[in-house]
């Protein structure tokens, strides 16, 4: 008996459609392995757009200033010693720490006191000096600070520039051999005065500690002789991180004094 030819079409379409599936079923199979171990083949438009990024990649490289960095690699300290002395360096930026930590205690204080300038140097015939070698600092009464300069009254000049600059937001008023500090209420304005000071003293605290890594890295530059350049090159990289390290204790410090000072708001 003979099919429609209807149904004899359908018929071959199906044999047809099952064939496709397998083959489908077979190819995606065979594509899946031979993906896993061979490397993916690039039409030529595929091949043409990852050209085209590989050079507005470039682009943007040379825009940010060419080659990029090497990665930042940590040395310890018996492997600097080669080039520079490690632990002198610690020692130096940690003292420059201190200082930024004694600036606080000693010049930015809510409360005004003697004690705030006794130790307060000054630049004085090319020496320097605390001041209570130079005056006594007497409180006459809590809203006036007293100075008494008549053992060097040569030394008022440098006594007056050192009170002015020394972030401690007062305003010195001379009179013969006599210097006078009225003491401020502490209004908004005062601590909002300390806490900018509190910025300035961190900001010169981050130039002292850059001054030292460059100078370092300036005595890095003179070891040649028997010392690779990838060992240089990484002694400079550690300089910059332990500089970048100590500036973030310098930023700690201040932020916890600009707290104090401004009530913890």
């Amino acid at each position: 008996m003979e099919m429609p030819k209807n149904s004899t079409a359908r018929h071959v379409n199906d044999n047809v459609m099952q064939h496709n599936c397998k083959s489908v079923l077979l190819s995606s199979s065979w594509q899946r392995a031979y993906t896993a171990v061979t490397p993916r083949m690039h039409s030529p438009n595929e091949a043409l757009c990852q050209s085209r990024e590989e050079r507005h990649l470039e682009r943007l490289n040379k825009k940010k200033g060419g080659k990029q960095k090497k990665p930042k690699v940590e040395l310890r300290d018996d492997e600097m010693m080669v080039v520079i002395n490690p632990e002198k360096l610690r020692k130096q930026m940690q003292e420059i720490i201190d200082g930024l930590q004694q600036d606080f205690t000693k010049n930015l204080s809510l409360r005004t006191s003697t004690g705030v300038v006794d130790q307060l140097e000054v630049d004085f015939e090319g020496d320097t000096y605390p001041l209570n070698q130079l005056a006594q600092i007497v409180m006459k009464n809590p809203n006036l600070m007293i100075i008494n300069v008549g053992a060097f009254p040569q030394a008022i000049p440098a006594v007056l520039t050192a009170l002015r600059d020394s972030g401690m937001n007062i305003n010195p008023q001379q009179e013969a051999n006599m210097i006078y500090i009225p003491i401020t209420k502490v209004t908004r304005e005062h601590r909002e005065s300390l806490a900018k000071s509190a910025r300035m003293l961190c900001v010169k605290t981050k130039e002292r500690l850059r001054d030292l890594q460059n100078r370092y890295i300036k005595e890095c530059g003179k070891k040649k002789d028997g010392v690779s350049e990838d060992l240089i090159y990484n002694v400079k990289q550690t300089i910059q991180h332990r500089t970048e390290e100590f500036s973030q204790k310098a930023e700690h410090l201040m932020e916890v004094k600009q707290k104090e000072l401004l009530g913890g708001k």
